[in-house]
């Protein structure tokens, strides 16, 4: 049995990250249907699988566009690229909120939490 209610959760969110970066290997994108309750409907976005966690990352506007600049508009050329997850806070939806933002690997960093999964 799991220790963790997060454990039976599917996708990342910002609470599991801790307040820590943790840079991670893309595997895979691929697309999922999620609730917009700011639309009322059911929408498709474009979800991030990783190496070295079974968690996928659903990706916001914001990330999606982060990675357009970083690697370019085919979605594929991102794989097997390296990112960095952290937590920013936002405003949104009339509070301030925690969530995953995706940056890209200092060239010298050292590897954030990169055995330890989020």
């Amino acid at each position: 049995m799991s220790d963790k209610w997060t454990d039976f959760d599917e996708y990342l969110t910002a609470e599991m990250l801790d307040n820590q970066d943790y840079r991670l290997t893309i595997a895979s994108v691929a697309e999922g249907k999620f609730y917009a309750r700011e639309r009322g409907e059911n929408v498709t976005k474009p979800v991030l699988f990783f190496r070295e966690t079974p968690k996928g990352l659903v990706l916001t506007n914001v990330n999606r566009r982060r990675l357009m600049r970083l690697f370019g508009d085919e979605r594929a050329a991102c794989v097997g690229k390296q990112i960095v997850l952290c937590v920013e806070q936002v405003s949104a939806f009339g509070q301030t909120q925690d969530v995953i933002r995706i940056n890209v690997p200092a060239v010298t960093s050292k590897p954030a939490h990169q055995a330890k999964q989020p």
